[in-house]
């Protein structure tokens, strides 16, 4: 069907795809952030990229998301969406989707197979 070399290949390019839709979301973010009037750019930040880093970046949301809540807890102070907060969150998401889809994924399926023979 597909010879080894293709494969890897076609892996390689999805992955280059996958860190060019992740950057997308960020360009997108930056350029439609505007802190004087309320808008929806973290809704589709947060959105963009839990669908993106999935599963990985449900783990990661939820561990941002007690992060800040232990933040409000301790000082009282809640931070709304400001571009600091939304770049950071996609960096956590894109650091946590980067090594699902690179590291984890490539070697569990180095292990299904080593395994299967």
């Amino acid at each position: 069907m597909f010879g080894a070399g293709q494969v890897i290949k076609f892996v390689k390019i999805l992955k280059w795809v996958w860190v060019a839709l992740c950057v997308a979301v960020l360009v997108v973010t930056v350029c439609h952030y505007d802190s004087s009037r309320q808008n929806d750019i973290g809704i589709f930040t947060i959105w963009s990229m839990l669908i993106l880093t999935f599963p990985m970046g449900h783990v990661s949301s939820t561990l941002i998301a007690l992060f800040l809540a232990i933040i409000f807890w301790i000082t009282g102070q809640w931070y709304k969406d400001s571009l600091l907060i939304l770049t950071t969150i996609w960096a956590l998401m894109f650091a946590a989707g980067y090594w699902q889809w690179v590291y984890l994924i490539p070697w569990l399926v180095k292990r299904y197979k080593k395994n299967k023979q």
